[in-house]
């Protein structure tokens, strides 16, 4: 496998992109950048652009995540050389050359066409690299040749080829209609490549996801396995979204949150939804219907840790102020949610711990 000739601008671009990846989990990606860019005397926007392109998902030869430099065993990122041409070289750099992306594309095609070809669909099998992530746990790169580590199980690949970003609208509009293991097998392709218990994501697609996963595995009944991902979504958004009370943060907090609830880690559910709560009210105000509806779920939470007292009390406040916010029909619904979950609180309440105060229904 020829080698390419190291480029002094090939090797700044990976040493930059290194860098941002490193300070990324001290200081969020957006301070990451720009302190990266300031050490080096670099306009951000520079610094932005190459970590963006050295981390392409759409138009990587070989699926993201997946390649690893062998003699030194750090990642390989993807380097749009001068001249146009791709090309695969570690962050930071070992002190080898860059390796040319086709060459790599050639050699992971042909290995998945000789072990598993029956992954790989008749009419694409001028892709077959982009199914790698089925088969393929990690491709180490070696001076002269690859050494490849095999999944055990082969894992379903669905649309190998397109973004994280169509990938996540599509897995969203399949979970919208119903269609969960279509969904569950769309983002996990996507995430195939990620270790959850190693780094945050590179993009906020990524970590979306990861959120979106956990929540369909939750509803699945796979409660550890959405935990895992939960817990690498929430981690991941915290670093990349420049603002605390971002939306997208908030989305993969709240399945945290019940993630922690159903696996019985009350206590870290019990301060996820408090933090919640904060970054609703902080966001949309005190009585907006995602802190009463984080109110809710915090109560029953707090039942579930044997507080009923606190909870029953947590509980009336929030049905009085959630009925007078929102008298229309609408919200009865949530009302009445809210109403059978404090009796099927207070009910076992009075079965387990008798001595307790009675608390008045709203």
């Amino acid at each position: 496998m020829p080698a390419r000739t190291e480029t002094p601008a090939a090797t700044l671009v990976a040493n930059m992109v290194a860098a941002v990846e490193d300070r990324t989990a001290e200081l969020g990606r957006p301070a990451a950048i720009i302190a990266v860019a300031q050490a080096h005397g670099l306009p951000a926007r520079t610094v932005e652009r190459w970590a963006g392109r050295a981390i392409c998902v759409q138009t990587a030869p070989v699926p993201p995540g997946l390649l690893i430099c062998q003699p030194c065993g750090r990642q390989m990122i993807l380097l749009h050389d001068s001249d146009g041409s791709l090309a695969y070289l570690c962050a930071p750099a070992c002190g080898r050359a860059p390796m040319p992306a086709a060459v790599i594309r050639d050699e992971v095609a042909a290995a998945i066409l000789r072990r598993v070809p029956h992954l790989v669909p008749k009419r694409q099998r001028d892709r077959a690299a982009d199914y790698a992530t089925g088969a393929i746990q990690r491709v180490r790169v070696g001076i002269t040749g690859l050494t490849i580590d095999w999944r055990e199980s082969l894992l379903p690949v669905v649309a190998p080829r397109i973004s994280m970003a169509q990938r996540l609208t599509r897995a969203t509009e399949c979970a919208h209609d119903g269609q969960h293991g279509r969904a569950i097998d769309l983002l996990r392709t996507g995430l195939a490549y990620v270790d959850p218990h190693h780094g945050p994501a590179r993009d906020g697609a990524s970590a979306q996801a990861g959120a979106l996963l956990a929540r369909l595995l939750l509803a699945d009944g796979d409660v550890h396995t959405a935990l895992l991902w939960a817990t690498w979504a929430h981690q991941s958004l915290r670093q990349l979204q420049p603002h605390r009370t971002a939306v997208e943060t908030r989305t993969a907090l709240h399945v945290l949150a019940a993630a922690q609830h159903r696996t019985n880690r009350l206590a870290d559910a019990t301060t996820s939804y408090m933090d919640l709560i904060g970054l609703h009210t902080d966001a949309e105000g005190p009585t907006a219907r995602a802190t009463l509806t984080a109110h809710a779920a915090l109560a029953d939470v707090l039942a579930n840790a044997g507080n009923c007292d606190q909870a029953q009390r947590l509980l009336v406040r929030t049905i009085t102020i959630y009925s007078r916010s929102y008298p229309d029909g609408p919200s009865r619904a949530a009302v009445t949610q809210m109403r059978t979950a404090l009796h099927r609180i207070r009910a076992t309440c009075v079965a387990h711990h008798p001595h307790h105060q009675a608390t008045r229904a709203p």
